[in-house]
């Protein structure tokens, strides 16, 4: 099992405090979900846990090592993996380019254990894995939203991540789609990576988290299981209102 934590980690854009000592515990087969309302931090969070935006403090530590700064190239080799709140692909890429690409850069690092066949058949698998076989020629132009979102994950996949970051999922999804995804992001924590889910979608959330942290204006103002969490006072005022108690 990986040791990974959260460890105060604070960022401020001018005058505004984003993030104020948020931390939290992450265990490798489970799922943690990050809530709260807009503007809460919880995009900036996982931006500043992926290098996207260098926290001002605090780190994320994955068994003892503290990883911080822009990590760039070293998110695949510490084993992390994200998806984005807008979906970010290649547009002159096919499907299993896109798999191939981050399988390769997944074959280049330290991490890499050979021993689940060739490249070119774990990214089809993959595919299949989240409905996307038939599409593996087809560019993201000529896939649906719920299918690019699918994509975003399955490359992720690819690398074999130790820590899956997935932003809002759901956005935009039917609901049908959404059930779709919440099997995905269990089978995630199935194959023992651990997982941070931002998510606006509470069914999804009650449906697939372990444990929930619950942010307003930067801090966290709550955490546990989904069925105490939902019934704490400060996060009915600040975020799910007098229909969730």
């Amino acid at each position: 099992m990986t040791d990974i934590t959260v460890e105060n980690v604070s960022k401020r854009f001018g005058g505004l405090h984003a993030l104020s000592g948020v931390s939290f515990p992450l265990r490798t087969g489970e799922v943690r979900a990050v809530i709260g309302p807009n503007g809460a931090g919880k995009s900036t969070l996982i931006n500043c846990l992926t290098g996207a935006v260098v926290m001002d403090s605090g780190c994320l530590v994955i068994d003892g090592r503290p990883i911080t700064g822009k990590f760039g190239e070293r998110l695949v080799e510490a084993g992390i993996t994200r998806t984005f709140q807008n979906v970010r692909l290649f547009s002159s890429l096919t499907a299993f380019d896109h798999l191939m690409l981050a399988r390769r850069s997944y074959e280049r690092s330290h991490r890499f254990r050979p021993g689940k066949g060739d490249a070119s058949g774990v990214c089809r698998m993959l595919l299949d894995r989240v409905g996307l076989s038939a599409k593996a020629g087809k560019r993201p132009v000529e896939l649906a939203y719920g299918e690019r979102r699918r994509l975003e994950i399955a490359r992720g996949l690819a690398i074999e991540p130790i820590l899956f970051l997935v932003d809002e999922p759901a956005a935009g999804s039917t609901g049908t789609e959404q059930m779709t995804l919440a099997t995905l992001i269990s089978g995630i924590a199935a194959d023992g990576a651990a997982v941070v889910l931002v998510e606006h979608h509470m069914d999804m959330v009650g449906r697939v988290a372990n444990a929930v942290t619950v942010l307003n204006f930067g801090r966290v103002i709550a955490e546990g299981a989904f069925a105490d969490v939902k019934r704490d006072p400060a996060v009915i005022a600040a975020y799910l209102g007098t229909q969730a108690a």
